[in-house]
């Protein structure tokens, strides 16, 4: 199975935690999207998501793992709650290849969501331990503080 990371599963050791069998295949960008801090249908949830921009790149990691690991993961994610739903995407490797996959966003969106350090900490980790474009990096960085700063 297949999944496209862009947020605090971006640190692999926070995946792998969850997903055992999960193994980073490509560090990829999913163009046309960007990262935003949203609260889930039920408000006491939030995270990440994706929202569409033509002119935006969101970077990641494209994991293959078990299914019995993909499922643990979507149970976390409350995909039957429909907290998080699954998206399939194609992304760009930085070894040229395209990759299907699936990521998780939040469907039904109630506003900005301010996240923990705990949350966003391992986006930092992940970033820099994929050694993501320093560009990209800096502009994760003002989404973060965006988010932290007028988030609810």
């Amino acid at each position: 199975m297949h999944y496209f990371a862009y947020g605090n599963l971006l640190d692999i050791e926070l995946m792998r935690a969850s997903c055992p069998t999960a193994r980073a295949v490509a560090v990829a960008r999913l163009d046309g999207f960007e990262l935003r801090f949203a609260k889930c249908t039920d408000t006491a949830h939030g995270g990440c998501t994706l929202i569409a921009d033509p002119a935006a790149v969101t970077w990641g990691v494209h994991y293959e793992m078990s299914a019995e690991d993909r499922a643990a993961l979507d149970a976390s994610a409350g995909i039957e709650a429909r907290r998080w739903a699954l998206k399939p995407v194609t992304v760009s490797g930085v070894d040229g290849r395209e990759y299907q996959s699936v990521t998780y966003v939040i469907p039904d969106d109630r506003g900005p969501h301010r996240p923990t350090p705990g949350y966003v900490g391992p986006i930092h980790k992940g970033a820099a331990a994929l050694n993501l474009p320093a560009a990209y990096r800096e502009r994760l960085r003002a989404i973060i503080d965006d988010a932290l700063a007028h988030g609810a």
